[in-house]
């Protein structure tokens, strides 16, 4: 006898609900069955599938998780269609973590503050390529030298949307001094500058 999993699933839902399954479901069982019936603007190809749509077999457990790059939590799962901003969605997400630092590390005490002023600057069309170098290199440091599971998973938003939705990021931004919406080069190690802090 296989134990019950519960997933809560919310977001662009008509109800939110929990979902019970026996066993390990893949991924792409949920965005098919369960969820087609519970969402209010379910589009195709929506937010869920294009993010799966070369892991669709990965199960829905720690290790298959882990592998991509994800965390299984407490079972929490959110649904967005295609028309929900992913750079708006990594602020959120930022501003939250912000909020919860303890502040007892630098690292995401400053970092989570920097992060969610340079996505500021990128939602609000007033950054460059440069900015966008500079917080993937933040959310890297961040990441690596947090004391703690919130600082440490802080970047993951901000990460996984610029590896499935990086030309949301691309849209946003303005060109640099040279015309290039996207640099190149960084300063040293694409560190924030003090006036950015």
């Amino acid at each position: 006898m296989s134990s019950q999993i519960l997933f809560y699933i919310l977001g662009g839902v008509l109800v939110v609900t929990f979902l019970a399954t026996s066993g390990v479901k893949a991924l792409r069982e949920f965005s098919r069955h369960e969820l087609e019936a519970l969402c209010n603007r379910w589009k195709t190809p929506a937010r869920l599938s294009e993010i799966l749509k070369t892991h669709d077999e990965a199960a829905l457990a720690v290790e298959s998780l882990q592998a991509l790059g994800s965390i299984m939590g407490s079972g929490g799962m959110i649904v967005m269609d295609q028309d929900t901003s992913m750079v708006s969605m990594a602020k959120f997400f930022m501003g939250f973590c912000r909020d919860e630092s303890c502040g007892k590390c630098i690292p995401c005490r400053a970092g989570t503050v920097q992060m969610d002023r340079l996505l500021a600057r990128i939602s609000g069309g007033d950054a460059t390529g440069r900015d966008l170098e500079r917080l993937e290199a933040l959310c890297e440091v961040v990441k690596h030298t947090s004391l703690c599971g919130l600082g440490q998973a802080a970047p993951n938003p901000v990460l996984s949307t610029l590896r499935y939705f990086r030309n949301e990021y691309l849209a946003l931004l303005r060109p640099s001094s040279d015309g290039r919406a996207t640099p190149a080069g960084t300063d040293s190690a694409g560190a924030v500058r003090q006036e950015d802090v």
